[in-house]
């Protein structure tokens, strides 16, 4: 298997972060700066900000 083999069937169990993907871990008990964190880290400027966007969608809910 060369690199370029390995670095496909790694992607391939590897789930994507994206916005659904947070939502699930912010409520299964992960903290929103976590996430957001994770979301600077992986260089995901608009997670990061549909991330700010849900937190300030929660502190508006009743």
């Amino acid at each position: 298997m060369d690199d370029a083999e390995a670095a496909n069937s790694y992607a391939a169990i590897v789930p994507k972060f994206d916005l659904a993907q947070a939502k699930r871990l912010f409520f299964k008990g992960r903290s929103l700066e976590e996430l957001t964190a994770a979301a600077k880290r992986l260089g995901d400027y608009k997670l990061e900000a549909e991330l700010h966007a849900f937190a300030q969608a929660l502190e508006d809910e009743p």
